[in-house]
C-alpha cells in the first residue's frame, strides 16, 4: 500500500514539471515562429532602397540619350564612349530586372514585371542598332534616340509599381503584427489556463494522496488492533489446553491416550510459535521491541537450535548440523532474538526440504578495521523462484510446493526475521536456485565489551535497550 501511494505521489509530483516544461517548449517554439528572422527582414525592408536602382537606371538612360543627341548635332563625342554608356545603361537595367532582396516586393506587382518585359524587347532592338552604330550614320542615331523614348514611361511605371509594393508590404506587416499579437494574447491565455488546470490537478492529487494515506494508516491501525485482539483472545484458551494436556498426561493409562495427548501438545506448541511470531510482528510494527543485551555465545546458540530441531529433521531424513568457522564466538547482542532468527530460518528450511542437509554456518569475521557476525542457513530444498525473492520477507507471503500442496503457517516467520535483523542493526539476503536449495545470509554488527564491563544479572537487572538505541 505504501509503495502504491508513494508511486501515485511521485507521478503527481512529476506531472507539474513535465507540463511546465512542455508549455515552455511550446511557447519558445511559438515565439520563434512569430519573431523569426524573415519577419524582421520584412519589417525593416530591403537593405537598399528600391528607388535607388530605378533612379540610377533613369540617370544612365538620360545620359545615354543626351550623348546621342549631341552626337547627332555635331558635338564632339567619341562613339566608343557612347557605346560604353550604353553598356552602363544595360548593367543598370540588369540590376533592377533581377529578382533580389531589393526587387522581391516590386516583382509582386504585375506592373513591374510587364515593364521589365517591355524594356527587354526594347533593348533587344537597341542591341541591333548599337551593333551598326556609327557605321549606319544618322539613321542609326535617329533610331536609337527614338528607342530611348520608352525609358520615360518605363521610369514612371517603375516608380508606380515600387510605390504600390511598399504600400502592400506595410499593410501585410501591419496585418501580421495584429495577427501575431492575437496569437500571443490567446497563447498566454491558454498557457495560463493550462497552468491553472495543472495546479488544480496537483492540488487534487495531494488531497487524494493525503486521504489515501489516512485511510491506509487507519486500515493498518485497525489490522494491528485486530491482530492484537486475536492474539490476546487466543492466549487464554491455549493456556487452558496446555494445562489440560499436562493433567491428562499424568493419568494416561494407554498408549493411544498418550499418543493423542502428544499430538495435542505438538499442535499447541505449533500454535504458540505462530502466536509468538504474530506478537513480535506487532511489536516490530509499533517499534516496541525491547532488546536484552548481554554477552552471548554464538556456538551455544547454534548448538541449541540443532538440538531443538534435530528430532524433526531426523523424521524427514534431513541431516542438520552447525559449523563454526572462527575461534571467536562471543559478542554483545540479544541471545533470545539471535536464536529466534536462526530458529525461524531453520524451521523455514525444514518446511521446504524433504532430504539432504541443512547447515548452520556462523562465525565472527574481521574485514579491514571492522568485525562482523555472519550467520548462514543453507539447505538443499526446493528453492525459490527469482521473481518471488523480493516478496519473501513480506508479511503473510507464502510460496507453494511444486505439487501445489498446502503450506502450514501464515507467512510471518521470515517477516519477523527481517524485522529482528534490522532492529539488531544488521542485514539479511537470500540466494536460491529452484530445485537446488536456498541460502539465507545474516550479517550482524560485532560488539565486544571487556568482561568487567558486562553487567551481572543481579546488578540493576539485565541490560535492556530499546531498538533505536542499538542502531
Amino acid at each position: 500500500m505504501r509503495f502504491i501511494l508513494a508511486s501515485k505521489l511521485l507521478k503527481s509530483r512529476r506531472l507539474i514539471p513535465a507540463l511546465i516544461a512542455l508549455l515552455l517548449i511550446w511557447l519558445f517554439f511559438l515565439l520563434t515562429c512569430i519573431i523569426k528572422q524573415q519577419s524582421v527582414y520584412d519589417l525593416v525592408g530591403p537593405t537598399e532602397n528600391p528607388y535607388w536602382g530605378i533612379a540610377q537606371f533613369r540617370i544612365s538612360a538620360d545620359d545615354f540619350r543626351t550623348s546621342l543627341i549631341k552626337y547627332k548635332y555635331g558635338a564632339r563625342h567619341d562613339p566608343g564612349k557612347i557605346k560604353l554608356k550604353y553598356e552602363i545603361l544595360r548593367s543598370k537595367f540588369f540590376i533592377i530586372s533581377q529578382r533580389s532582396e531589393t526587387t522581391q516586393f516590386a516583382y509582386q506587382q504585375p506592373l513591374y514585371s510587364s515593364t521589365i518585359q517591355d524594356l527587354n524587347k526594347a533593348f533587344s532592338g537597341m542591341d541591333v542598332l548599337m551593333s551598326r552604330f556609327p557605321a549606319d550614320g544618322e539613321s542609326a542615331t535617329d533610331s536609337l534616340i527614338e528607342a530611348t523614348s520608352i525609358f520615360d514611361s518605363a521610369y514612371d511605371r517603375f516608380v508606380s509599381a515600387v510605390g504600390l509594393s511598399e504600400v502592400r508590404r506595410r499593410d501585410s506587416l501591419l496585418s501580421d503584427a495584429l495577427q501575431n499579437r492575437s496569437i500571443l494574447l490567446y497563447s498566454n491565455i491558454g498557457v495560463s489556463v493550462l497552468f491553472f488546470v495543472a495546479v488544480l490537478i496537483f492540488s487534487r492529487s495531494i488531497r487524494n494522496f493525503d486521504q489515501a494515506l489516512r485511510t491506509a494508516q487507519q486500515v493498518a491501525h485497525t489490522k494491528q488492533v485486530f491482530l492484537a485482539a486475536i492474539n490476546h483472545e487466543m492466549r487464554n484458551p491455549l493456556q487452558t489446553i496446555v494445562s489440560a494436556t499436562e493433567n491428562i498426561s499424568h493419568y494416561a493409562t494407554s498408549r493411544e491416550l498418550m499418543y493423542a495427548v502428544d499430538n495435542i501438545d505438538q499442535a499447541v506448541k505449533h500454535i504458540e510459535t505462530h502466536m509468538r511470531d504474530l506478537t513480535d510482528y506487532l511489536r516490530l510494527r509499533t517499534n516496541k521491541v525491547n532488546l536484552h543485551i548481554s554477552l552471548i555465545d554464538l556456538q551455544k546458540i547454534a548448538n541449541e537450535v540443532v538440538r531443538r530441531f534435530k528430532p524433526k529433521a531426523d523424521q524427514k531424513g534431513i541431516r542438520l548440523q552447525a559449523t563454526i568457522y572462527t575461534p571467536r564466538t562471543q559478542f554483545i547482542s540479544d541471545a533470545q532474538r539471535v536464536q529466534q532468527i536462526i530458529d525461524n530460518l531453520v524451521e523455514n528450511s525444514l518446511k521446504f526440504s524433504s532430504d539432504g542437509m541443512i547447515e548452520i554456518k556462523c562465525g565472527i569475521f574481521s574485514e579491514s578495521d571492522d568485525s562482523q557476525v555472519k550467520i548462514e542457513i543453507v539447505d538443499q530444498g526446493i528453492g525459490i523462484d527469482k521473481n518471488k525473492i523480493d516478496f519473501l520477507f513480506s508479511p503473510f507471503f507464502q510460496t507453494q510446493f511444486p505439487d501445489n500442496s498446502a503450506i502450514s503457517g501464515y507467512g510471518m516467520g521470515l517477516a519477523v526475521v527481517r524485522g529482528l535483523v534490522e532492529v539488531l542493526g544488521g542485514r539479511i539476503s537470500v540466494e536460491s536456485d529452484v530445485g537446488k536449495g536456498t541460502a539465507f545470509k545474516v550479517t550482524l554488527p560485532y560488539r565486544s565489551l571487556p568482561v568487567r564491563d558486562i553487567p551481572l544479572p543481579g546488578e540493576h537487572g539485565q541490560t535492556s535497550l530499546a531498538a533505536d538505541n542499538l542502531r
